[in-house]
């Protein structure tokens, strides 16, 4: 029964899927599958991704493989405050996340990242760097008025 419940649990946290929440020219368009947004991307969009639950080397490589797929200039908001927990692997995760994103002439911010998690990411170059550009922000929706959004 044991090993049945961690398979089941193995799938299931595997099995992912990134929720993004759009917005274009400032107005609100609705909330999809990253992936489903992937198709209608364009320039300027604003796309707030709220991660949940725990983040590890099950589920976060899925999660880039969607994000690689933007090619507008967006700005992409990565929103942790639902996150109980990140293990290494999803911390060099971010990073390769933010160098992509950079790569790609969009921009990147961080919201919501509680305390517990703000000690393991400041220890790194690239929160240390938004940081420092202003693009961390305590919550999702003062990330967005910072933009400007409604």
């Amino acid at each position: 029964g044991t090993s049945v419940a961690l398979l089941a649990y193995l799938y299931n946290t595997s099995q992912w899927h990134l929720f993004a929440t759009i917005f274009r020219w400032d107005d609100y368009i609705g909330k999809m599958y990253f992936d489903q947004y992937v198709d209608q991307q364009q320039d300027g969009d604003v796309v707030v991704c709220k991660f949940a639950g725990d983040i590890s080397f099950l589920n976060i490589n899925a999660d880039i493989k969607h994000i690689a797929k933007v090619n507008k200039k967006v700005k992409l908001i990565l929103s942790f405050s639902s996150i109980s927990y990140i293990d290494i692997d999803g911390i060099e995760v971010f990073e390769e996340m933010v160098e992509m994103i950079w790569s790609k002439q969009s921009e990147i911010f961080f919201a919501g990242v509680h305390d517990r998690l703000h000690c393991i990411l400041c220890k790194t170059h690239y929160f240390q760097d938004l940081d420092k550009q202003g693009k961390v922000f305590v919550s999702t929706s003062e990330a967005l008025r910072a933009m400007g959004v409604r």
